[in-house]
C-alpha cells in the first residue's frame, strides 16, 4: 500500500477518499502534506539510527579483540592504571552490571524451561520430549543470531544457553532411541563433537568468547571419550589421556594468540585433569606388570606423558619468568620411564636406591639444564630422592641413637658381641637389620645436598652454603654409622668406627676455620652424630671409655692448635676441657676408685682448668673457666658421699677461688672462696666427728665478718649489710642454747661478746653492733630475772607497775625528748 492509500494521522486505510472516513483528516491539506513530510523523515532517521547502532556493535567486538590481544601480549611488569575521579567511579562498571542482569535473566529462563519441561515431560513421549527440546533449542539460537548486531552481550548469553541445552537434546535424543546400539562413551564422544561444531559457529556468527569457550570444553571432551571407548588396557588409557593432553597444549601453542582469556583457562584446567589421569593410569599400569618385558609399555607411555607439560613449560617460558611445576611435572615423567623397568628386577630397598640415584643424578642435571627448567628439575629430583631418604632415616637413626640405651648398663657389655643383637643396650631384644641399598640412598641424598649448590645462583650459594653443607655432612654420618651394622661388626670395630669418624669431623672443623668460620661451626656440630653412637659403646667396658675419651682428648687438642677463627678455638678449648675432666673421673673408677676418689680427680682437674682460664693469655679462656666451674660442680656431686674426699675436694675449691679473686673483673670469686672456705671447715668438722655447735658458726661467723670487712673497705656500705650477719652467726647460736638448756657457761660468753659488740658498736657509730649487742644482753637479763620474779608475791607486780607510771607521767616530757634525740643519734649511725 502506497503513502497516499494511508491517513496521515491515524494510519487508517483510505483509498481514493478526500477526507479519512476514521479521523476525519482533509487527506489533501496542508496539515496532511505536513504530517506525511515528517513521517518519511523519521523513517529515513531510523535507517540511519539502525545502521549507527550496527557500527557501534562491529567497534565493539573489535575492541574486545584488542583488548584480549594487549593482555595476551603484556610484558610481565605490572601495570597500575590511574583511577577515575570519585565522581566517575562506582561499586561496578556498566558492563558488569549489564552481564550480571543479562546472565540473571537466562538463569531464570532456564529455570523456567526446566519448570514447563518437568511439567510436560511425564506427558510426552521420548520422541516429543526429544522435539520439545529441539524447538527449544532452535529458538534460543535463533534469538542469539537475531541479537548478534544490537545486542551482542545479550547474544552472547543466550549462544551460551542454547548450547547447554542441545547437550541435554543430544541425551534426549539417545532416549529416544536414536543410536542405541552405539555405547555411551561412544554416543557422548559423538555429542562432544557435535556441540563443539555448534560451539564453533556460535564463535563465527555471535560470540567469539563463548565459542571459543564451548569449543575448549567440547573437543577434549570428546577426545578423551574415544580413548574411554576404544581402549581397555591401563598402559593404553595412559598413552590415550596423555596423547590428548599433548594435543591440547599443542593447539594452545598454536592458537595462544587468537583466544580469549576464558578460554586459557578452561583449557589449562582440562589439560591439567586430562593429564594427571594419564599419570595415574600409567601407574596403575606399571602395578599390573609381572616380568620386566611387561614394564616396557608403561615405561614407553611414561615418556608421552612427559611431552605435554614439557611442552607447555616452553610456552610458559616464553610468556612468563615463573613457569611453576610444569618442569617438575615433565622431568618427574621422564624419571619415572627410567624407573619403570626396575620395577620387577630389584627388591623395595634396590629400586629406592635406583630412584635416589636418578634423582641425585637429576639434581646434578640441573646445573645445565636453562634457567627456567632449573628449579622444576630440582624439585623432581628431591621428590625422587625423598622415599628411599624417608626408609632409610629410620635404621639410621636407630644406629646413631640406640647405642645411647647402654648408658644405663655402663661396663657390663662385650667387645666381641655383635654390634647390630646389642644396639639399644644390654638388654636389646630386637637386631637392627640393614641393606648396603639403605646406605647407599642416604649417600645419594647427602650427594644431592652438594649437587644442589653448583644448580644455585652465586647469592644463593653464599645464603644456603651452612644449611647444605649441614644436609650433606649429617646425612653422610647417618650413612657411615648405618654402614658399621651393614658390615656386621663387632661392638669394638664399632666404637672405633664411630670414635675414629668423630675424631676425624672434629679435626676437619679446625682446618675448615681458616677457609669459612660458618662452615667450621657446622662441621664442630656435626661431629656429635658420631659421638653419640661412640659414647654409648664406648660406655660398654672400661677399657673403651677410657680409649675413646683419650683419643677425642687428643684430637681436640690436636684442633685446638690448628684453628684459626678464636671462636671455634674457644669452643674446642671448652671441649677439651670437657673430656679431660671426663677422662679423669672415668679412669679413676676404672683403676678401682671410689666414688669419693672419682669425684676428687674431677675437682682436681676442674680446679686445674679454671686456673688456667684465670690466665688472660690463654685464648678461650673464659670458655674453659666456666667448663672448668660446671666440672668442679660435678665433680663435688659425686664425691658428696665421701666426707674426706669431699672435705679434701671443697679445701682446693676455696683455693682455687681465692687465686680467682686476685684478679679485679671478678667479682663472684670472692664471696664464693669464702663459702667454699667454710664448707670445707664444716666438713673437716664433721669429718673428726666434731659435735660442738660453736664450732660450726665460730668459722661462718669469723668468714661472713672477713666479707663485711672487705666490702666496706671497697665501698660505703651499711653495717646491716657487712656485719650484722656475722654477729647474728657469732652471738645468736650460743645465746639461744644458753637460754634454752639454761648452760650458765654459754650465758656468760654470750654476755661478755654482746657488751663488746655493743661497746664497739658505740665507739664506731654503726647501727647493727648496737641493736644486735643490746638485744642480746637484754634478752640474756631477762632469762636471768624471770625465775626471781616468778617467785615475787603478785602484789609486787602491781605496785611496780604503779610505781613505774607515777616516774613516766612525772617525767614524760623530758623522757619523751630524750627518747627523740637518742632515736635521731642512733639513726645517725651507719
Amino acid at each position: 500500500m502506497d503513502g497516499e492509500a494511508e491517513c496521515a494521522r491515524c494510519g487508517a486505510g483510505v483509498a481514493d477518499a478526500a477526507f479519512c472516513p476514521w479521523c476525519g483528516l482533509e487527506l489533501a491539506g496542508e496539515s496532511a502534506a505536513r504530517m506525511r513530510e515528517l513521517a518519511g523523515a523519521l523513517d529515513a532517521l531510523d535507517r540511519e539510527l539502525g545502521g549507527l547502532w550496527q557500527r557501534r556493535a562491529e567497534v565493539a567486538f573489535e575492541l574486545d579483540d584488542a583488548r584480549g590481544a594487549s593482555v595476551r601480549d603484556a610484558p610481565g611488569a605490572p601495570f597500575s592504571p590511574t583511577p577515575l575521579p570519585r565522581d566517575r567511579q562506582g561499586e561496578w562498571s556498566i558492563a558488569g552490571v549489564r552481564g550480571l542482569l543479562l546472565w540473571l535473566g537466562v538463569a531464570l529462563l532456564a529455570l523456567s524451561a526446566v519448570t514447563f519441561t518437568v511439567v510436560t515431560w511425564s506427558q510426552l513421549s521420548d520422541g516429543g520430549r526429544a522435539a520439545l527440546l529441539a524447538g527449544a533449542t532452535v529458538a534460543v539460537t535463533a534469538l542469539a543470531f537475531a541479537c548478534r548486531r544490537r545486542l551482542p552481550a545479550t547474544a552472547e548469553a543466550l549462544s551460551a544457553l542454547a548450547i547447554a541445552i542441545a547437550a541435554i537434546d543430544w541425551h534426549a535424543l539417545r532416549r529416544a532411541g536414536v543410536g542405541a546400539h552405539v555405547s555411551g562413551t561412544a554416543w557422548w564422544s559423538i555429542g562432544a563433537v557435535v556441540l563443539g561444531g555448534m560451539a564453533a559457529l556460535v564463535a563465527r556468527f555471535v560470540s567469539r568468547r563463548i565459542g571459543h569457550a564451548g569449543m575448549a570444553v567440547a573437543f577434549p571432551t570428546g577426545a578423551v571419550l574415544v580413548v574411554a571407548t576404544f581402549a581397555h588396557a591401563p598402559w593404553s588409557v595412559a598413552l590415550g589421556l596423555a596423547t590428548v593432553a599433548l594435543v591440547i597444549v599443542v593447539a594452545f601453542v598454536v592458537l595462544r594468540h587468537a583466544i580469549e582469556r576464558l578460554t586459557v583457562v578452561l583449557g589449562s584446567v582440562e589439560a591439567a585433569l586430562v593429564w594427571a589421569a594419564s599419570a595415574v593410569a600409567a601407574m596403575i599400569a606399571v602395578g599390573d606388570t609381572h616380568e620386566f618385558p611387561d614394564t616396557l609399555a608403561p615405561a614407553a607411555v611414561m615418556l608421552v606423558v612427559a611431552l605435554a607439560p614439557g611442552a607447555a613449560t616452553v610456552v610458559r617460558t616464553r610468556a612468563s619468568r615463573r613457569p611453576g611445576v610444569l618442569p617438575a611435572l615433565a622431568v618427574g615423567a621422564l624419571l619415572g620411564a627410567l624407573l619403570v623397568p626396575w620395577w620387577r628386577s630389584v627388591d623395595t630397598h634396590a629400586l629406592l636406591l635406583v630412584a635416589a640415584v636418578l634423582g641425585t643424578a637429576t639434581v646434578g642435571l640441573a646445573a645445565v639444564v636453562p634457567a627456567s627448567w632449573r628449579a622444576g628439575t630440582r624439585t623432581a629430583g628431591a621428590a625422587f630422592i625423598a622415599p628411599g631418604l624417608a626408609v632409610a632415616l629410620g635404621p639410621s637413626l636407630v644406629a646413631t641413637l640406640g647405642p645411647l640405651g647402654w648408658l644405663s648398663s655402663v661396663w657390663q657389655g662385650d667387645l666381641d658381641a655383635a654390634a647390630r643383637t646389642v644396639v639399644a643396650g644390654r638388654t636389646s631384644t630386637t637386631t637392627l637389620h640393614a641393606s648396603w641399598a639403605t646406605v647407599a640412598a642416604l649417600a645419594a641424598a647427602a650427594i644431592a645436598f652438594v649437587l644442589a649448590r653448583a644448580s644455585s645462583t652465586p647469592a644463593g650459594r653464599r645464603a644456603a652454603s651452612p644449611a647444605r653443607a649441614a644436609g650433606a655432612g649429617g646425612l653422610a654420618l647417618l650413612a657411615a654409622n648405618l654402614a658399621v651394622f651393614t658390615g656386621a661388626a663387632t661392638v669394638r670395630d664399632a666404637c672405633i668406627a664411630a670414635s675414629a669418624l668423630a675424631v676425624c669431623v672434629l679435626i676437619l672443623s679446625a682446618l675448615l676455620s681458616g677457609v669459612d668460620e660458618k662452615i667450621a661451626f657446622v662441621t664442630l656440630a656435626l661431629a656429635s652424630i658420631p659421638a653419640a653412637p661412640a659414647l654409648g659403646w664406648a660406655t660398654t667396658t672400661p677399657a673403651a671409655s677410657v680409649s675413646t675419651l683419650a683419643a677425642v682428648l687428643v684430637a681436640a687438642t690436636v684442633a685446638v692448635t690448628l684453628d684459626r677463627a678464636r671462636p671455634l678455638r674457644a669452643a674446642h678449648a671448652a671441649l677439651v676441657t670437657a673430656v679431660a675432666i671426663t677422662l679423669a673421673g672415668v679412669a679413676t673408677s676404672a683403676a678401682g676408685g671410689d666414688r669419693g676418689v672419682a669425684g676428687f680427680a674431677i675437682a682436681c682437674v676442674a680446679i686445674a682448668a679454671g686456673a688456667v682460664g684465670l690466665r688472660q693469655f690463654v685464648s678461650g679462656g673464659s670458655a674453659v673457666e666456666s667448663v672448668g666451674a660446671a666440672g668442679l660442680v660435678c665433680g663435688l656431686a659425686i664425691a658428696a658421699p665421701s666426707p674426706v674426699w669431699f672435705a679434701t675436694s671443697l679445701t682446693a675449691t676455696a683455693v682455687l677461688l681465692t687465686l680467682g679473686a686476685l684478679r679485679s673483673d671478678r667479682h663472684v670469686y670472692a664471696p664464693a672462696a669464702l663459702a667454699a672456705a667454710l664448707a670445707a671447715t664444716w666438713s673437716w668438722l664433721g669429718t673428726a666427728h666434731v659435735t660442738l655447735v660453736e664450732d660450726y658458726t665460730l668459722p661462718a661467723a669469723g668468714a661472713a665478718f672477713a666479707l663485711g670487712i672487705v666490702t666496706r673497705t671497697t665501698r660505703p656500705a651499711s653495717s646491716w649489710t657487712t656485719v650484722a650477719a656475722a654477729i647474728v652467726l657469732g652471738l645468736g647460736p650460743t645465746a639461744a642454747l644458753g637460754i634454752a638448756h639454761d648452760d650458765t657457761t654459754r650465758i656468760v660468753i654470750a654476755a661478755i661478746a654482746a657488751f663488746l659488740v655493743l661497746l664497739v658498736g658505740a665507739r664506731g657509730r654503726l647501727q647493727a653492733p648496737l641493736v644486735l649487742g643490746a638485744a642480746t644482753l637484754v634478752a640474756l637479763a631477762l632469762d636471768l630475772v624471770a625465775p626471781e620474779a616468778a617467785r615475787l608475791p603478785r602484789w609486787t607486780v602491781l605496785a611496780a607497775a604503779g610505781a613505774l607510771l607515777l616516774w613516766a607521767g612525772a617525767t614524760f616530757e623530758r623522757r619523751r625528748e630524750d627518747l627523740r634525740r637518742e632515736t635521731r643519734t642512733l639513726l645517725g649511725f651507719r
